[in-house]
C-alpha cells in the first residue's frame, strides 16, 4: 500500500513511498440489537408489520510508514492508523401477504412482504493518533424499503 505526504514538502519527499506492512480489520459489536419485527395479523392472508434495524459497523487501518529522505538522507519510520464508524437506524411499516396460508393437511406457506420508512444513517473517523478529534463524515435521512418473499 503506498503512501504519499498531503503537506507541502521539499521536492523529491512527496513521493509515493511503499509501505510495508499494513491491514483491515472490520468488526461489529459483540451485542448489539440487530433487526426487530412485530407483525400484526389482519386476517388469515394479511398482516401488518413494522421493523426496526440496528446497525453498526467498524473499520480499523494501520500502515507502518517508512521512507528515506532525499534531504538529509535519514531513514524514518512510523505507524498510521485510522478509525471508522457507521451507524445506522431504520424503522420500516409494511404489509406481508400469504399466498399461500398453512392448512390441516398443507402445512406449507409462501409469504411476500413489503416495507417502507426512513433510515438514519451516520459515519465518523478518526486518526489514532488524535482519538479525540473524532470528525462527523456524514449524516443523512434516507428512504428505505424491503421486499421480501419467504417460504415456509
Amino acid at each position: 500500500m503506498p503512501f504519499r505526504f498531503t503537506e507541502e514538502v521539499p521536492p523529491g519527499e512527496e513521493g509515493p513511498f511503499p509501505s510495508e506492512d499494513s491491514w483491515a480489520h472490520n468488526s461489529r459489536p459483540t451485542f448489539f440489537l440487530g433487526r426487530l419485527t412485530m407483525a400484526y395479523r389482519l386476517s388469515r392472508k394479511l398482516a401488518a408489520e413494522i421493523e426496526a434495524n440496528f446497525s453498526s459497523h467498524t473499520t480499523d487501518h494501520l500502515a507502518d510508514l517508512q521512507f528515506t529522505s532525499t534531504v538529509d538522507g535519514l531513514e524514518y519510520s512510523g505507524p498510521f492508523g485510522n478509525h471508522e464508524s457507521v451507524n445506522s437506524t431504520s424503522i420500516l411499516f409494511g404489509l406481508s401477504f400469504k399466498l399461500l396460508p398453512p392448512t390441516t393437511l398443507q402445512p406449507h406457506a409462501i409469504e411476500i412482504s413489503a416495507a417502507a420508512g426512513p433510515a438514519w444513517i451516520g459515519t465518523a473517523a478518526y486518526e489514532w493518533s488524535s482519538a479525540k478529534d473524532r470528525i462527523t463524515v456524514d449524516r443523512a435521512t434516507k428512504l428505505t424499503a424491503r421486499l421480501r418473499a419467504s417460504y415456509d
